[in-house]
């Protein structure tokens, strides 16, 4: 290779290599959107098996066509470099569609440096059906394969989720020693924050009620008095209106008991 083509020999069809890049991902947006258009809402994130495979197969199959002359164009680039006793051997390994197609012209492709002078050159010597010979084993081999890739891809990304949701539950069962310490540390703080969130409305509802109560007292205290000295002024008032007629009727008895003393009195002395 290097003494036919030089250093650059080693990169031929690297040009169609970074061109078939675009495969995959035509592929997926490709499954996307197809899943989008033909699959409900409710079963996109996880679509039967029939529906999978067939929107992969699809998708892969529109992809493979879109691609396939740069395909057949880097296995032309990459036989050219050969000399014609090795290119009988090299048209054994790159398939039957090139071998068809170098018997159909009689000629050796020649090497024209890169891939899309290589797709120019067999439109014009070979015509535009010349690109797309082989498709359909391309297009037959990619519809099964990537059609069976995402049916068994779907499987075991449910099987991985469903390991993954059994090993978390087993972990929460029988949890190590540190993470068991941890959770219960965790636990306690929890139950203390909540047991003081809970107590401060109790506290305040209690001292509330501690300064409610006395202000009740208080207040019922403060009319107990008043009712008590409005009470003993009115038994004062009561008893100084009773007394007042005993006392003018003692002085009227003593008055008229003296005055009954001095009559017998007086009578004594004149007769002495």
């Amino acid at each position: 290779i290097k003494d036919e083509k030089g250093i650059s020999g080693f990169w031929s069809g690297y040009s169609a290599s970074l061109v078939l890049t675009l495969n995959p991902s035509l592929t997926f947006f490709l499954f996307e959107t197809l899943k989008r258009l033909l699959v409900p809402r409710r079963r996109r994130s996880n679509p039967p098996p029939q529906a999978t495979f067939l929107i992969a197969a699809i998708s892969k199959a529109i992809a493979s066509s879109i691609t396939y002359p740069f395909s057949l164009a880097k296995s032309r680039l990459q036989a050219s470099s050969k000399s014609f006793d090795e290119k009988n051997l090299a048209d054994e390994k790159v398939g039957k569609e090139q071998t068809a197609a170098s018997k159909h012209t009689g000629t050796e492709t020649r090497n024209t440096g890169n891939v899309f002078n290589t797709i120019l050159l067999i439109a014009r010597t070979e015509g535009l059906s010349a690109l797309y010979e082989g498709l359909s084993g391309e297009v037959l081999k990619g519809f099964l394969s990537h059609g069976l890739t995402m049916i068994l891809k779907q499987a075991v990304h449910s099987v991985i989720i469903r390991l993954y949701y059994t090993i978390l539950k087993l972990l929460k069962r029988f949890p190590e020693p540190d993470a068991a310490i941890e959770k219960a540390s965790a636990r306690t703080k929890q139950a203390m924050t909540a047991a003081q969130q809970n107590l401060q409305p109790l506290a305040a509802s209690a001292s509330k009620g501690f300064e409610d109560t006395a202000t009740v007292v208080r207040d019922n205290a403060t009319s107990t008095a008043v009712n008590i000295r409005e009470n003993t002024k009115s038994k004062a008032s009561t008893a100084k209106r009773d007394l007042v007629p005993a006392v003018e009727k003692a002085q009227a008895l003593a008055q008229d008991t003296l005055k009954d003393a001095m009559s017998k009195v007086t009578p004594k002395r004149e007769r002495r």
